[in-house]
């Protein structure tokens, strides 16, 4: 598969639509969970986007945006797709928040591969 789009939402990756070497497009949204390792295909509640390629996505706010593409054809439509609710991507946030330590401290200045001494 190639072709496809692949957004980060929450603690996921999502990926939609793309084209195989037989130039097959597939029309299915599919999710890997970074915590559980696991891909799922997602069920979609409102209307599927139809196979496409060259298309663009975002995420903002939960949903993903599926913006344009070709699907033998070029296409001028956008499909919005809920991928995490509010409490959903609030509980996500909290876990990145508790993973994350401080930051290093810095012990030297990095030039051209090198190092320089900062006092």
């Amino acid at each position: 598969r190639y072709r496809h789009t692949a957004v980060v939402c929450g603690d996921a990756m999502f990926t939609f639509g793309g084209v195989d070497k037989t130039q097959y497009r597939f029309p299915d949204l599919h999710e890997y969970n970074f915590t559980t390792r696991h891909w799922a295909k997602v069920g979609t509640m409102s209307v599927q986007p139809s196979a496409r390629t060259f298309h663009k996505t975002v995420v903002h706010e939960g949903y993903m945006y599926i913006l344009g593409g070709f699907d033998g054809r070029r296409l001028n439509d956008m499909y919005r797709i809920l991928l995490r609710n509010k409490s959903d991507l609030e509980r996500c946030h909290k876990q990145l928040a508790d993973q994350v330590s401080s930051p290093p401290v810095p012990t030297g200045a990095y030039a051209d591969g090198g190092t320089a001494s900062t006092g």
